[in-house]
């Protein structure tokens, strides 16, 4: 996020109604650029001791404006190789059709993420998968227990 192009169509009345100032709003800026950045880091950009942007940093996560922390895995370093997105458009005779794929695709353990879209396909969902074999064991399993609402499916690898 572009943070800083942001922050100059943020007043200080904004701010102050979101809950937050300019030192958080600069940690925030911080952060953006660099997530990992310590508490010592922190306090040398922001000029507060640690304890004091320790005391910041918690505030904005307990306030919901930091929402959580991710992991970013390189899966093919795992054995994970084949990415690929897979576009589905579903039969909605069935309102909760759409619902239920979607919440399959998403338990499934080699579903990275799935997207609800306006267009041709209803679902995108991106796949990761050791070999071909095992890719198309997932998809075998998404048309076993849904290929009663699928009407078309698109496989396209990813690089």
């Amino acid at each position: 996020m572009k943070i800083l192009e942001i922050s100059k169509n943020i007043s200080k009345e904004e701010l102050k109604e979101i809950g937050i100032d300019e030192i958080d709003f600069r940690i925030l800026s911080h952060l953006s650029k660099q997530p990992r950045a310590t508490y010592a880091d922190l306090s040398l950009s922001v000029g507060l001791s640690r304890d004091a942007v320790k005391y910041r940093f918690n505030k904005l996560v307990l306030s919901g404006i930091i929402k959580g922390f991710n992991l970013e895995l390189d899966l093919s370093k795992l054995g994970f190789s084949n990415k690929v997105m897979l576009n589905l458009r579903i039969n909605k005779d069935n309102s909760n059709s759409v619902d239920e794929l979607e919440k399959f695709l998403n338990n499934s353990p080699y579903v990275e993420t799935v997207f609800r879209t306006a267009g041709v396909f209803d679902l995108v969902a991106i796949i990761f998968s050791k070999d071909n074999k095992q890719l198309l064991e997932v998809i075998d399993s998404v048309k076993a227990r849904h290929g009663n609402i699928i009407m078309a499916l698109e496989v396209v690898p990813l690089v």
